[in-house]
């Protein structure tokens, strides 16, 4: 089943919220190529890896990566 994209673009983010996001804590992405990935967050984005776990622990690999004093705001699984 394929998303409907048109509708998708419709979704809008309401200018009226009682809040405003100003940090991350934890956003997991899985990618079909880890390597590409990786080196697309260090060097274009300047993100830090601080973890990788190994396959025997997290099956397709997962690399944490900051952007501040916090462990990671993001991790990517290959897969």
């Amino acid at each position: 089943m394929s998303a409907d994209t048109e509708k998708l673009k419709r979704n809008a983010t309401s200018h009226s919220l009682p809040f405003a996001l100003r940090k991350l804590g934890h956003v997991v992405i899985r990618v079909s190529d880890l390597q590409r990935a990786v080196d697309f967050c260090t060097s274009v984005l300047g993100l830090r890896i601080s973890d990788v776990y190994p396959e025997e622990m997290m099956p397709g690999v997962m690399v944490f990566l900051r952007f501040n004093v916090d462990h990671h705001g993001i991790a990517l699984v290959g897969g």
